[in-house]
């Protein structure tokens, strides 16, 4: 994998474009209260288009357009076009409950946040997670984002850990991540594992088999034995959200050039993939 050496790596912040767009997960239906052109929205206001398909508005602006999407797989959205407004206004509905989220409220609000924490699974009723694990890797053999959210986001993941462990119940939770960024962790107070740095350690299935000695079985998950795992990101976002009382609505890329090279990249959710191609 490639590993995070600079200890104050350069991120490049990609300004805020003057539209975004979301692809929500279900085609559109009439009657159940979805978005209509010209409406208002605020960052972080939730917003949907069909019957238990909910988002967050990642920026102040007006829907200009919606129309259905066939994505790949033949699978159908709906598209939303925002006109991004000059001055931000941010949704005050989550800021009142954010210092007493239980698992309800935040699948409703932080389930889309950047790292896309999967937090429908601890309800899922065949399911019984004793442990999460918090990936401080990427999959990716290229990919850098979450030990870059390890090395410089330690106190937001700290408090996402904290926030996480209570509404979900769950007590044992912990980071893994190659040995510098383990040790940064643990001098912080969180509970760090190292991780092998030679694919594919951080392949799921490898951190169960390697550092809790278990095997999972051909055709199961790991939350079949009891393991979720979450992004270092994602846990950090959560962190943010609660300390904040705002939800998180940029994302943290690692854009790899054509020769290979990496760089780190801010974007606010919704952004056309060419504002960041140009900004890298």
């Amino acid at each position: 994998y490639t590993i995070l050496t600079d200890l104050d790596p350069a991120i490049i912040e990609v300004s805020q474009p003057s539209q975004v767009k979301l692809l929500l997960g279900s085609p559109m239906e009439k009657g159940n209260g979805e978005l209509k052109k010209g409406d208002l929205l605020k960052t972080g206001q939730l917003i949907s288009t069909a019957k238990d398909v909910i988002a967050i508005s990642p920026v102040t602006g007006t829907v200009s357009e919606l129309y259905g999407w066939t994505g790949d797989f033949g699978r159908n959205y709906t598209a939303v076009t925002i006109d991004v407004a000059k001055d931000e206004d941010f949704d005050e509905q989550f800021s009142e409950i954010a210092k007493e989220l239980t698992l309800e409220t935040a699948i409703k609000y932080l389930s889309d946040v950047p790292g896309n924490p999967p937090l429908k699974k601890f309800k899922h009723p065949d399911v019984d997670i004793h442990t999460i694990i918090v990936n401080g890797m990427d999959e990716d053999i290229f990919v850098t984002t979450n030990q870059y959210v390890v090395q410089s986001r330690l106190k937001a993941l700290k408090s996402g850990i904290e926030a996480v462990g209570k509404f979900t119940g769950i007590n044992s939770i912990v980071l893994v991540a190659p040995e510098r960024l383990a040790g940064m962790a643990s001098t912080a107070g969180i509970e760090a594992k190292v991780i092998d740095t030679q694919y594919p350690s951080a392949q799921p299935n490898m951190i169960i088999k390697n550092l809790f000695g278990q095997v999972v079985p051909a055709g199961k998950k790991p939350e079949n034995l009891g393991y979720c795992f979450m992004s270092a990101e994602a846990v950090a976002s959560i962190g943010t959200a609660v300390t904040t009382g705002k939800i998180p609505t940029d994302k943290i890329v690692t854009l790899i050039k054509k020769d290979g090279s990496t760089t780190l990249v801010s974007v606010r959710i919704g952004t056309p993939v060419s504002e960041v191609f140009k900004a890298g």
